[in-house]
C-alpha cells in the first residue's frame, strides 16, 4: 500500500514527511515504522536520533490537532477521524500560576501604600 519514492522526503520539515508518509501509506503507523519509512525516503538530518525527532514531531502534531494517537501506539492523520474531539487550545496552568490572579490584586497601588491613622 502506497509506494515511497527514495527522494520523497529529501529537504522536507519533519512534520510534513510525517504527514505526507501516512498520506501516503492510508493506514496508521507505529513510530518506529514512520522513522523507517522517512529513512528510506531520503529524509537527511544531522540528529544523532530520527526515532526521537520523529516522535517529538508527531507528539506537537497531536497537540496542534493534526495527529491522533491510536490503541496498539500508532497514530494516524487527524482527519481521518472526524468525530475525534480536537485538543484544547487554552493555556494549560504552570507552576506558579495559580498565584497569578492573586499577585495581581495583591499588587500595591502605584501612589503608594495607604496611611492609615
Amino acid at each position: 500500500m502506497g509506494h515511497i519514492r527514495s527522494d520523497e522526503f529529501f529537504g522536507m520539515t519533519m512534520p510534513a514527511a510525517v504527514r505526507k508518509f501516512l498520506e501516503i501509506k492510508k493506514a496508521p503507523h507505529t513510530v518506529a515504522d514512520i522513522t523507517k519509512g522517512i529513512e528510506e525516503g531520503g529524509y537527511t538530518t544531522t540528529a544523532k536520533s530520527l526515532y526521537a525527532l520523529v516522535s517529538t514531531a508527531i507528539r506537537r502534531m497531536s497537540k496542534k490537532g493534526e495527529a491522533v494517537q491510536l490503541s496498539g501506539k500508532k497514530w494516524g492523520l487527524a482527519v481521518w477521524y472526524p468525530t475525534q474531539p480536537k485538543p484544547s487550545m487554552e493555556k494549560k496552568k504552570g507552576v506558579g500560576d495559580e498565584n497569578a490572579e492573586a499577585d495581581e490584586t495583591s499588587k500595591p497601588s502605584e501612589e503608594g501604600p495607604s496611611k492609615e491613622d
